[in-house]
């Protein structure tokens, strides 16, 4: 069985998201977007799994979701 997956540089996944290439990189650090890095010492890069794209967009539309229905449930008060 073969696996593929679509990899996406820092700049190619900042370009579909509309995010800045530093919001992506801090993102990757901190653990919020899934990467991993390729290559040895300053040439080294990221590459970021194109699903990670749907990944972060349904945890951002949860999380307004969430607080949507906080602000609801103030108001209900």
């Amino acid at each position: 069985m073969e696996l593929h997956m679509e990899l996406l540089t820092i700049q190619e996944f900042a370009k579909l998201t509309k995010l800045s290439d530093d919001t992506i990189r801090r993102a990757i650090k901190a653990g919020r977007i899934h990467g991993f890095r390729v290559g040895a010492g300053k040439r080294a890069g990221y590459r970021i799994p194109k699903t990670e794209i749907m990944r972060i967009s349904k945890v951002a539309f949860e999380d307004t979701l969430s607080e949507y229905k906080r602000i609801a449930e103030q108001d209900n008060k």
